[in-house]
């Protein structure tokens, strides 16, 4: 099992990155297209599932080099910089303001959980004997639900540091 903890631990990555932003931080961010949280709300939730799940079908059908999946996962928290960086925006930059940049990052932050997580999950098999593949499953199970855990832990924080731009 040792010779599979490099892509265990990009599968835990991938949970944390994703937990420390989503959904709170995606919340945080003002819309010019509507006025109403509702709306907002309904809106992330469903590109958020769409694009993860296109990503988890994406990532079932093409097949990349381990060192790129590592990669990958790691590239994640450039999106989680870019998603500071547009709820924290003032209104100076109207490349940020703009609804279709902030769609573009949420679109590409939900894809790349669904890749590269079902990159990390499919290949984590490969790397123990057959006698023991079966066991791999847990856990990859434990990379996700620590992951999460971590990840949901850390947003408190990294939350609370950022601007409610939703007056209720």
């Amino acid at each position: 099992m040792s010779s599979a903890w490099p892509v265990l631990s990009a599968l835990f990555f991938v949970f944390i990155v994703t937990f420390i932003i989503f959904p709170g931080a995606f919340f945080d961010e003002h819309f010019a297209m509507t006025d109403s949280f509702t709306n907002v709300t309904l809106i992330i939730i469903l590109v958020f599932n769409v694009t993860d799940t296109i990503g988890r079908k994406a990532g079932a059908l093409i097949s990349l080099p381990d060192g790129v999946v590592y990669i990958l996962s790691l590239l994640r928290l450039a999106l989680v910089v870019l998603t500071i960086i547009i709820v924290k925006d003032d209104g100076d930059s109207n490349f940020i303001e703009k609804d279709a940049v902030k769609m573009m990052n949420l679109a590409l932050f939900a894809f790349t959980n669904g890749f590269v997580s079902t990159q990390c999950a499919i290949r984590a098999g490969k790397f123990v004997p057959e006698d023991l593949r079966d066991k791999i499953g847990i856990y990859v199970s434990l990379s996700i639900g620590l992951g999460i855990l971590c990840g949901s832990v850390i947003a408190i924080p990294v939350g609370s540091s950022l601007p409610v731009n939703w007056q209720n």
